[in-house]
């Protein structure tokens, strides 16, 4: 992994029911595919940003409502690139990291 960046922002409301937001971001440079022919007819593995933004809800001190919408873009991972490798066409991955397409993950938490 040449390059990698992860970030991480938050904001809080000040009001009875505390509320909290983050938006988290994944930033990563092309990758060398390695030698070969894939490396040689497609080039690096592509570079991406992902999104993600999410948020709390904090009902009383002991429950707290959760969700997170990962992929916020809905950026699609999973294409496949077609190259010539002798008499046969043959495909490889775009990206290096496959990732799932957008997802909306949800949790309550209770403290006893």
């Amino acid at each position: 992994m040449e390059h990698a960046l992860w970030t991480i922002g938050a904001l809080s409301s000040p009001v009875a029911v505390k509320v909290s937001t983050w938006l988290r971001s994944e930033i990563r440079s092309d990758r060398y595919r390695g030698v070969g022919a894939a490396q040689t007819a497609l080039g690096s593995f592509k570079g991406y940003a992902l999104f993600s933004l999410g948020g709390a809800l904090e009902v009383t001190q002991r429950f707290k409502l959760s969700a997170t919408l990962f992929n916020l873009f809905d950026k699609n991972f999973v294409d496949y690139l077609p190259y010539r490798s002798g008499a046969t066409t043959v495909y490889a991955g775009e990206y290096a990291n496959p990732q799932e397409g957008r997802r909306l993950w949800l949790s309550a938490t209770v403290d006893f």
